[in-house]
């Protein structure tokens, strides 16, 4: 087993190599910057070459043996891989199966684009009327295979193109009106190569070592406001207090660690990604449209981890969830699929993220995780568990059915439970005091019965 104090100075030194990068662009000529740079690429060498020594394999990333065959066989029976090619004229849908593999032909590709632009942003907008548009996108995606579904509980979604900015979870059934996510947990992968790469690792990087898990919950001063674009400042970057109090419960409640103010710095994050299985984040995203590889999460005191940073780490966590606006969404750009904070994580080795689609509400979000946390303290794998917080939070929330309020969270990545053994001792707890209780209420009773 490779050693996370090794795994957090590469880290840690790959991270000061970008910054250091910046710095030469800025001062090509400082002979002092060249020579910080040849002495931190040195030490990364001698890492890479310890780590090497260990796991020759540890720095693999894809297989070269992918085939549908091979996807097959990693599948379970109850679940189903549907993935999305739109092409320049039509779409199609690839359905492949424990059993086999199957080609839709959806239509139009620039009629899908249509529908999925024109439900993207009623799906974000709480007083829209999305009903009609829910329907006709589930009509052009779902229903042409619509009766495959049954035999199966997990839908695995590969978007292509515009279809990375759906909510899947959210869209209406024609017969019944209901959500699909009444009959179905869903997660999503990038790429085909991406999910078979945390199905083949999805032991590799978990142990008895690793801690449970870590929140980090940055705390941003007024000063910091007033040099954020306003596009950002009228959603969450304000007002993280919410997010703060949710973080910090969810790691009381999950057995973790809760780091907050100085403690949440970038520096000490890094330091920190060898030696957690989960990890929440609830921080800023500033996503930059023109220049995707310098998005960035904010840390406290301002420090950015920009997209390049993370696809430099290595990261072997289990999960990680983004509790921030738009943490999912990018930029298209041709033969790379959808360019975003999540996608970078799954580069840098987490086995699987939740993420979010649009700006998310405070107070509702805070409801969604806390469920889902519960879910997977009780066993339940993580689509199932966020299935079941999503179901929970409509049936407790009538007014609130609005997807915008419980459709923005989605997961990438590998499903499997985060928790091998069910933590049921809560519940046989408070059943045991409930028990005790009664005994002497009736023990009490029968005494005054015989005096």
């Amino acid at each position: 087993v490779l050693p996370p104090e090794l795994l957090n100075k590469r880290n840690l030194l790959n991270a000061q190599m970008a910054e250091l990068a910046d710095a030469a662009a800025a001062f090509p000529d400082s002979a002092e910057l060249a020579q910080k740079r040849s002495e931190i690429e040195s030490k990364i060498k001698g890492l890479t070459q310890q780590i090497d020594s260990i796991d020759p394999q540890f720095d693999r990333l894809y297989k070269s043996n992918l085939s549908v065959s091979e996807t097959q066989k990693k599948l379970g029976n109850r679940e189903l891989i549907i993935q999305y090619v739109q092409g320049s004229k039509s779409a199609f849908a690839v359905l492949i199966s424990h059993e086999g593999a199957t080609l839709y032909n959806l239509g139009s590709s620039s009629r899908i684009d249509s529908l999925i632009t024109d439900y993207h942003q009623k799906l974000k907008t709480p007083g829209s009327e999305y009903g009609e548009a829910s329907k006709m996108c589930y009509r052009a995606l779902v229903y042409p295979f619509r009766d495959n579904l049954e035999a199966y509980d997990h839908l695995v979604i590969i978007p292509d193109g515009k279809l990375s900015y759906l909510a899947f979870e959210s869209l209406k059934k024609e017969n019944t009106g209901e959500y699909l996510v009444h009959s179905h947990s869903i997660s999503y992968s990038p790429s085909l190569s991406l999910w078979n790469l945390t199905a083949d690792n999805s032991e590799e990087f978990t142990g008895s070592e690793k801690k449970r898990m870590a929140a980090f919950a940055p705390v941003y001063s007024d000063e910091y406001d007033g040099t954020m674009r306003s596009e950002i400042l009228e959603n969450r970057l304000v007002n993280l207090k919410g997010a703060t109090r949710e973080a910090e419960l969810i790691a009381l409640n999950f057995g973790g660690d809760f780091y907050t103010e100085n403690e949440a710095s970038k520096w000490n994050f890094i330091e920190q990604t060898n030696n957690y299985r989960v990890y929440h984040l609830a921080m800023h995203t500033i996503y930059a449209d023109e220049d995707t590889e310098n998005s960035e999460l904010v840390f406290q005191n301002e420090e950015k981890l920009s997209f390049n940073e993370i696809y430099a780490l290595h990261f072997p966590a289990e999960m990680v969830v983004l509790s921030a606006c738009n943490t999912g969404l990018g930029q298209l750009r041709e033969g790379e699929g959808m360019q975003s904070l999540s996608q970078a994580l799954t580069y840098s080795g987490v086995q699987s993220s939740v993420y979010s689609l649009w700006p998310v509400p405070d107070k509702e979000t805070a409801e969604i995780m806390l469920s889902f946390y519960d879910n997977l303290k009780l066993g339940q794998s993580k689509t199932t568990a966020l299935a079941e917080a999503k179901r929970t939070f409509i049936a407790e929330n009538p007014m609130k059915n609005h997807p915008y309020f419980w459709a923005g969270f989605v997961l990438q990545g590998n499903e499997r439970a985060i928790i091998d053994e069910p933590t049921y001792w809560p519940y046989l707890l408070g059943v045991g005091i409930l028990l005790i209780i009664f005994v002497v209420v009736v023990l009490r009773k029968q005494r005054r019965s015989a005096s």
